[in-house]
């Protein structure tokens, strides 16, 4: 960006924002209310979703300290390429052994830093402090993200979001100072969220469709230096974490006898067959009174979002919100939530699943949070001037009532029993809800 053009903009901004001295410190109160949101989980156990397999069955991976960096060369899973994530377990381990408690703990910290660093990356984008603040609070309580915090291995995607957010924070940092400590910092987060989970390879292309949309090309054409180092930058990563992640995928396989799935069904056709999973994702975002712990496609989800899209695309015209966040917003929702739709798994009994647990909408959201402030800033003064001044009241209100229902919903991933009954209620015709459900009543031969 042209730094006229920056100095400009920084005049403006300063001049236009306001103060925001009814709560001097915004990152407490994010932790105290995430705290007492989720505290309760710390006395959950399993629920025989990953956590068995992947804690008590496999104590002897994750109770060795050299599986932190053996873990680079040798997944742990045949299926994912996530060493980081289980180098998190391996932490979690050493504190805790098989007591669930610990992991669980963990989880929040993950999900209260992410909410933390969203608060920062909404200040950074120019958003006045004190609707980023409450927007923050609403990505902290909102129920549709209760798996990815009370179920264990739902951490995936806090822990990507720990390092993703951060990454796009030194990215802006860096755009308008040229440090070469933020450009640095950024790839740091950048390898670290890739490592973390695969879909964190969207994030250069997040980042130049930023720089294009924000710059209409002037950046591309005046700083070649500094477009070119990004991509040389973003290459030193990518290249290395694809060969790491081929040669450690193929030592799993080799080294596991186990058959897991007779198929899978991947890529366009699983998309196709998988296409509900993204308009049901906007629906439970903004209406979030049907989140479950096994979801299976359901007409209202699906329609329901199809209508909220569109009322989305009314609002973000009447408001004349500027084309260039929308769009950047919508790519941020895609090259987060489309991964999820890649995979159809067919079991051995040819059962066929998708891999629509709800933790998936967790950093896809984000681009909803990021088009909720742009609503607000753009909201006509004088019509809204009541909803203005009652802001924080409003929204006191709805972060209170999301965060009873989210407080509630935790209750269904207490333990292994909780949960499975949970599933079999939301999904009554998914037969693998009613085998997991089995092994509970088997084990205490009931």
């Amino acid at each position: 960006m042209p730094s006229q053009h920056i100095t400009k903009n920084k005049k403006i901004l300063v001049k236009n924002i306001p103060s925001t001295k009814y709560i001097n410190y915004p990152y407490l109160f994010i932790i105290i209310v995430g705290l007492l949101l989720y505290g309760k989980t710390i006395r959950f156990d399993f629920i025989q979703l990953d956590d068995m397999d992947y804690i008590v069955d496999a104590q002897y991976y994750f109770s060795n300290i050299q599986n932190a960096i053996n873990g680079f060369l040798h997944s742990f899973s045949v299926k994912y390429y996530r060493p980081i994530l289980f180098n998190s377990v391996i932490f979690d381990f050493f504190f805790s052994k098989s007591n669930p408690s610990f992991y669980h703990f963990t989880n929040i910290v993950y999900h209260i830093l992410s909410c933390c660093f969203l608060f920062r990356f909404l200040c950074l984008l120019k958003y006045e402090e004190k609707i980023a603040f409450w927007m923050s609070l609403l990505f902290l309580v909102h129920p549709l993200f209760t798996q990815a915090v009370a179920w264990i291995f739902g951490r995936n995607d806090p822990l990507a979001a720990v390092f993703i957010i951060p990454s796009f924070i030194y990215f802006l940092k860096y755009l308008e100072n040229k440090k070469i400590f933020f450009f640095a910092t950024h790839i740091f987060f950048f390898s670290l969220s890739l490592f973390t989970k695969e879909t964190a390879i969207g994030i250069p292309i997040l980042c130049i469709t930023y720089i294009f949309l924000e710059d209409n090309f002037h950046f591309l054409l005046n700083k070649k230096n500094i477009y070119i180092k990004f991509l040389i930058g973003w290459i030193a990563i990518i290249i290395p974490w694809y060969i790491l992640r081929w040669y450690s995928l193929e030592q799993a396989i080799k080294s596991s006898n186990i058959e897991i799935f007779a198929s899978s069904k991947v890529g366009f056709g699983a998309m196709l067959e998988n296409a509900p999973f993204l308009s049901e994702s906007i629906f439970k975002f903004f209406v979030p009174f049907r989140v479950s712990v096994w979801p299976l496609f359901h007409p209202i989800h699906t329609w329901g979002g199809v209508f909220i899209f569109f009322l989305l695309l009314f609002c973000i015209k009447k408001l004349q919100i500027p084309l260039k966040k929308t769009i950047w917003c919508f790519v941020w929702w895609l090259i987060f939530i489309l991964p999820g739709t890649l995979v159809v798994v067919i079991y051995n009994d040819g059962t066929r699943l998708s891999d629509y647990l709800e933790h998936r909408t967790y950093i896809p959201s984000i681009a909803f949070i990021i088009l909720l402030n742009e609503f607000f800033k753009h909201l006509p003064t004088q019509k809204n001037s009541f909803f203005k001044k009652n802001f924080s009241i409003i929204f006191s209100l709805v972060i209170f009532f999301l965060g009873t229902i989210t407080f509630l919903h935790t209750n269904a991933f207490k333990n292994a029993e909780t949960y499975w009954k949970s599933a079999t209620e939301d999904a009554p015709h998914s037969a693998q809800a009613w085998k997991m459900l089995a092994k509970p009543y088997f084990d205490k031969k009931d």
